[in-house]
């Protein structure tokens, strides 16, 4: 990882959002090329709750196709923060299960915990409760999380 992308990382670590931005931007302007540096300006975005210009740059960037799963996950992030600013109701559970499928895409192919938990929490929230209780029992058996 760039020494940008960890000072950018340590921005958003300690809250400082706005840092991480102008340090992801600075870096790229510089010519950093890495998928590091790019989620770490999409990931201050969308903590900024600059969720439109996170999603633009999310798939300008192409971390969907990330080979990590923290970089994959941002885009089922934004997903999750569009779904939560919808009013209650079917609406908003459907886009909460459609964030949960994305997570749980990235956890099934990964194995990773971070998306499988979103996954869960989120199916929960989507009115899927047998799901999220299913992904999440699987979750804690996993002796990294056990």
């Amino acid at each position: 990882m760039s020494s940008a992308a960890e000072k950018a990382r340590a921005s958003i670590a300690r809250g400082d959002l706005i840092g991480a931005f102008d340090e992801a931007v600075s870096a790229i302007e510089q010519g950093d090329t890495s998928t590091a540096i790019r989620y770490s300006q999409v990931l201050a975005l969308a903590r900024m709750g600059d969720t439109d210009r996170a999603a633009e740059l999310f798939e300008t960037y192409g971390l969907s196709a990330s080979n990590d799963p923290h970089e994959q996950a941002i885009g089922a992030r934004i997903r999750k923060d569009r779904a939560l600013q919808l009013p209650e109701g079917e609406l908003r559970s459907q886009a909460l299960r459609i964030a949960a499928d994305a997570y749980d895409a990235i956890y099934a192919s990964s194995g990773d915990s971070f998306p499988g938990i979103n996954a869960a929490s989120l199916a929960m929230l989507g009115d899927e409760a047998e799901r999220g209780e299913r992904i999440a029992r699987e979750i804690l058996g996993q002796p990294q999380v056990a």
